[in-house]
């Protein structure tokens, strides 16, 4: 018997290690634009913040290559050229070229763009 994952969208995330929480947040809360969903630990100072798709977890002295190697994270929108917009005003590049298009296997059209946040791990948004 083959399993299927039944996947709920409303809690998938990707737990993100990050030296320096409150810049990260501020990148993802106010360029990315993603709601905060909850925090853990002492309200003041989170050790875990979890918004739309990732949890930002703090680990300021914490060697991070020790806990394996991360290529992007990828976030789904409907609105790729505002949150484009958003990012090269908060002075970020884009790499490449800047959005480009692709064909799915499917033919379904796709916008792509790559950037990275302010821990320099590298970020997709794609929208269909």
């Amino acid at each position: 018997m083959t399993v299927r994952a039944r996947i709920v969208p409303d809690y998938l995330h990707t737990a993100l290690r990050v030296r320096d929480l409150e810049k990260a947040l501020a990148f993802y809360r106010d360029v990315m634009g993603l709601n905060i969903q909850r925090s853990g630990g002492d309200p003041a100072r989170p050790n875990s913040v979890w918004l739309d798709g990732i949890q930002l977890v703090r680990a300021e002295t914490q060697d991070t290559a020790e806990k394996g190697v991360l290529d992007h994270i990828g976030f789904s929108v409907a609105n790729l050229d505002e949150i484009v917009a958003s990012v090269q005003a908060a002075g970020i590049a884009v790499e490449g070229t800047g959005v480009r298009e692709t064909t799915l296997p499917n033919g379904q059209k796709m916008r792509l763009v790559f950037f990275r946040d302010p821990e320099e791990n590298r970020i997709e948004v794609t929208e269909r």
